[in-house]
């Protein structure tokens, strides 16, 4: 969300032996705190919405992380676990069961309050 700090990793699965869209796999985040301390933040990837509303990428926050220290996913059919290292923050990443690596998305942000295609600033 726009307004503040806060770090942020978002994480799109494709399945090869899972299913494609991955529902099921887990992921920990590792994360070190400005103070030093490290802390597990936890995603699941689920339809969990009505009608479709919720994504398929997991969008995690990580609040004032200073570092990813290590990203773990545990796909769901076969249990297999993969481990990033070195995993860059406020990215998209794509990450296909059994690579054993990751992808950096090219998403640029979306800016909020403009209609598209209206000159920007005041008349």
């Amino acid at each position: 969300n726009p307004g503040n700090s806060n770090r942020w990793v978002t994480v799109l699965l494709e399945g090869t032996r899972s299913t494609r869209s991955a529902i099921g796999a887990r992921i920990a985040v590792e994360i070190e705190t400005p103070d030093g301390t490290m802390r597990t933040i936890y995603g699941h990837v689920s339809t969990g919405g009505s009608f479709g509303g919720s994504s398929l990428q997991q969008e995690i926050g990580l609040d004032n992380a200073t570092r990813i220290v290590g990203l773990t996913v545990r796909w769901p059919a076969t249990g297999f676990v993969e481990t990033f290292a070195d995993v860059p923050m406020d990215n998209h990443l794509r990450i296909v069961e059994g690579e054993g690596r990751f992808t950096v998305l090219d998403r640029p942000p979306v800016p909020l309050g403009v209609t598209l295609g209206a000159p920007a600033g005041p008349p």
